[in-house]
């Protein structure tokens, strides 16, 4: 019998109406906190800290810090920052190579020293990939990762690179071969059903059940995701369950014009079998093989109005054809009783077989 999944999803329209919406859910977003210090360790309020990074639309988040030297800058898009601290009277300190993934609060304390505003202290490296503000236990899987790994293209493939998160036997996926087949993940020994589904902060899952839900209602086009986060305990009021939580987060533009790529293609020419000679002794003439199975993802993206409107969208098509063994086609499916495809009998007058047992 051969089994063929296809589908070609165009996610245009509705993508680009979703990235237009303010970006403010937690779990999409991330935050920078800290103190900012004087030289001999005293907190300084009324101290200028800008957050700046190609990610935001408006190139710079400004806020101040208060009495107890503290600040917070929330709400902001996944991606490389540099945070610059400044206060009249005292040099200008800079933070550069800040990467945030979602759902992510980073501490970056400030130290500034008694000096000229025209003398700029600059420290560059990344920050700790520790989250000392939360409590969640959480995995960011960025696009370079589901580019550069051998795996499948489905977020359910990208979770189960999580250590912990499972994905049950009978919906094994080996690089893809399942194209867009649900998968259910568990984790801690969490039910099927305790598995919310979050694109940017928002369920997408089926909740037509007391848990989480875990049939999705909607096919994500990989090329347009930007990272997924993947939580395991801990798990925010969004999640509702304790199983796995996952929230995608899609690529919103900028202010340069991009593009993506990606196609695949393998056949049966490419497989091999373990058919055995045990196996043809019981009966078996064939192992299930692939016939093809292929998938073709443009995307794009850039600015309608820069530093004001930016876009994101793209196109996936993907088949996935197999010949599976064992299985046989009925030659009247809307017929209750069994009849061989390449049997001489009809549906009207003919002397179908009924299936063994």
């Amino acid at each position: 019998m051969r089994m063929r999944r296809s589908s070609g999803i165009v996610l245009l329209p509705a993508w680009v109406m979703l990235l237009l919406l303010p970006a403010t859910s937690s779990a999409q977003t991330a935050e920078i906190a800290g103190v900012v210090r004087d030289s001999s360790g005293a907190v300084l309020p009324g101290v200028t800290v800008e957050a700046s990074s190609p990610a935001l639309i408006e190139r710079t988040r400004v806020v101040y810090t208060d009495s107890q030297g503290q600040y917070r800058v929330i709400a902001l898009s996944p991606g490389e920052y540099k945070v610059t601290f400044t206060l009249p009277g005292f040099n200008t300190a800079v933070r550069e190579r800040i990467v945030l993934n979602a759902a992510f609060t980073a501490t970056v304390d400030g130290s500034l020293s008694v000096g000229s505003v025209e003398e700029t202290v600059t420290v560059s490296g990344q920050t700790s990939l520790v989250d000392i503000q939360a409590t969640t236990q959480r995995r960011a899987l960025t696009s370079e990762i589901l580019n550069e790994l051998p795996t499948g293209r489905s977020f359910q493939n990208l979770a189960i690179l999580v250590p912990g998160v499972q994905m049950p036997l009978l919906y094994q996926d080996v690089g893809g071969s399942d194209g867009n087949r649900w998968q259910t993940l568990k984790v801690h020994g969490s039910r099927d059903d305790q598995m919310p589904l979050l694109l940017n902060g928002m369920p997408f899952n089926n909740m037509n059940n007391s848990g989480g839900g875990y049939n999705h209602t909607l096919a994500i086009n990989t090329g347009t995701v930007q990272e997924m986060t993947v939580m395991t305990s801990g798990s925010t009021a969004e999640s509702r369950t304790s199983g796995v939580v996952s929230n995608t987060v899609a690529k919103d533009g900028g202010n340069r014009f991009t593009y993506y790529f990606y196609a695949d293609f393998t056949n049966s020419s490419l497989q091999s079998d373990n058919l055995s000679d045990e196996l043809i002794a019981q009966g078996l003439n064939a192992g299930t093989r692939v016939k093809r199975i292929a998938e073709v993802n443009p995307t794009m993206g850039g600015p309608i109005l820069k530093d004001r409107l930016w876009f994101y969208g793209g196109y996936r098509y993907l088949t996935s054809q197999k010949y599976l063994a064992g299985s046989f086609l009925n030659k009247f499916p809307n017929s209750p009783q069994y009849c061989a495809r390449t049997a001489g009998c009809t549906e009207e007058q003919g002397q179908p077989v009924l299936p063994p047992g």
